[in-house]
């Protein structure tokens, strides 16, 4: 009985035929027009496949009984095969592929000196694109990917300075523990490490300014009683105004060289997107870590910053890994190499220069990101802003306006000041009593917006 098999065969029918799925197969061949044409010219291109190949051994095997075994190659079972190496590589005596040219290869040399000058992969293909590049966007992706992965692979070489010439400068930034009634204290700690003794200086910042870090560095430099030669950073903003690496050769900040000047050391910048350039200050900002087990254990920011300061008399008394000494200890050896400079006017100069602030709408004004509190009738008005101690004083030519603690919050109310601006307003005839209430209720939600 015929049976003519349909092309589109309905999924029914294949469990049935599932079986017989060779004979299917060449049924349907052999019922299509030329189809037996179609099964002989398929065997006679294997058989003629499997004939040249067979003349190609029986040709190697005739050379070799005539010429004698070649290294890397022997004669087994009548067949020609490769010696393997150990690894279950090739021989190296045998005759390895000939690699193509590559579109990348010539465009090798730039794609290396924007890597190195921390260039993305797709930043590298549009520029190389405008050279005459003429291949896709996987090639040099998987280009770049493989620079870094050998980059990674190569190793670090530790340096030492000699004593009085380096220190190493860097932050632990947005570090966040909880006070005992859940309020949440947000800070950063500076970090410095002279380079010879290892000797360490960290400070509990709530901000990152400049002032700021003049601050710790004038702190820093006399804790260690002088200043070294010359003291590493991070291509931080407040210190470069062009990184080391971009564009070329790293540019410090008129500022900021002025005040290294008067502390007498000189500010270097480290090579963009290259941590391990200043391993010393990354290894302290690990150790900063020791900090977490105080969460929730303490009450205020000032018992925060005690921790701290004991953290710090600890760090310094632990002998170091790298060097076997107690940094304390070796202090003492480095500090006759060291240059004490005049804190009292780098202070005057650079840290007690009042800010001229105008006051807002909303009776505040501005002063290191954060907004401090006035009396409204000084809107509109310019007034001078004094930050000595902790504490920030608002003043009107001689006359002071304001006094704020200085706490790195978003917003720093005085009480007397808020309802002075809540009455000037809205609340011009509401009772005092119920102002008061609404002040205070208002307050407590700033507080905590402001320490989120």
């Amino acid at each position: 009985m015929t049976i003519y098999i349909c092309r589109k065969m309905t999924i029914e029918f294949v469990g049935f035929l599932q079986p017989r799925l060779l004979l299917v197969s060449l049924s349907h061949r052999l019922w299509m027009p030329g189809g037996w044409d179609h099964v002989q010219k398929r065997r006679a291109r294997k058989e003629y496949i499997q004939n040249g190949r067979q003349r190609h051994n029986d040709a190697d095997k005739a050379q070799l009984r005539q010429d004698g075994p070649r290294d890397g190659v022997r004669l087994q079972d009548g067949q020609v095969s490769l010696l393997k190496a150990r690894d279950g590589s090739e021989s190296a005596a045998s005759p390895s592929r000939r690699e193509k040219p590559s579109k990348i290869d010539p465009f090798r040399d730039v794609i290396d000196m924007k890597l190195e000058a921390s260039c993305k992969a797709m930043a590298i293909y549009g520029f190389i694109r405008t050279l005459g590049y003429s291949g896709g966007y996987g090639l040099v992706r998987n280009y770049c990917r493989a620079a870094a992965a050998e980059a990674a692979r190569v190793a670090t070489m530790r340096f030492e300075t000699a004593p009085g010439r380096q220190a190493q400068v860097d932050w632990k930034e947005d570090m966040t523990l909880r006070m005992r009634d859940g309020t949440p204290a947000r800070f950063n700690v500076f970090l410095m490490v002279l380079g010879f003794s290892r000797a360490k200086y960290i400070e509990m910042t709530l901000d990152k300014t400049q002032p700021t870090l003049m601050r710790c560095m004038l702190d820093a430099i006399i804790y260690f009683g002088g200043s070294p030669a010359e003291v590493l950073f991070d291509n931080m903003k407040t210190v470069a105004d062009r990184s080391q690496g971009e564009f070329g050769q790293g540019k410090v900040n008129s500022a900021f060289a002025a005040f290294a000047k008067d502390c007498l050391f000189e500010p270097m910048l480290c090579k963009a997107m290259h941590p391990y350039t200043k391993g010393k200050a990354e290894d302290l900002a690990k150790l900063m870590e020791r900090l977490r087990p105080y969460d929730g254990e303490f009450s205020s920011l000032e018992e925060l910053n005690s921790i701290v300061r004991r953290l710090l008399e600890g760090l310094n008394s632990e002998a170091s890994q790298a060097t076997g000494r107690k940094p304390s200890e070796a202090l003492l050896a480095e500090r006759p190499l060291l240059r004490m400079p005049d804190a009292d006017a780098a202070r005057r100069h650079h840290l007690d220069v009042p800010a001229m602030r105008k006051v807002s709408r909303e009776a505040l004004v501005t002063f290191e990101g954060c907004k401090y509190s006035v009396m409204p009738k000084m809107i509109g008005k310019t007034v001078e802003l004094t930050a000595r101690d902790g504490t920030l004083t608002i003043s009107l030519g001689n006359e002071i306006v304001s006094t704020h603690r200085i706490t790195g919050k978003r917003w720093n109310f005085d009480k007397q000041d808020y309802i002075a601006i809540m009455k000037s307003k809205a609340y011009r005839d509401v009772p005092d009593d119920q102002v008061e209430r609404v002040a205070e209720s208002n307050l407590r939600i700033y507080d905590q917006l402001g320490a989120m």
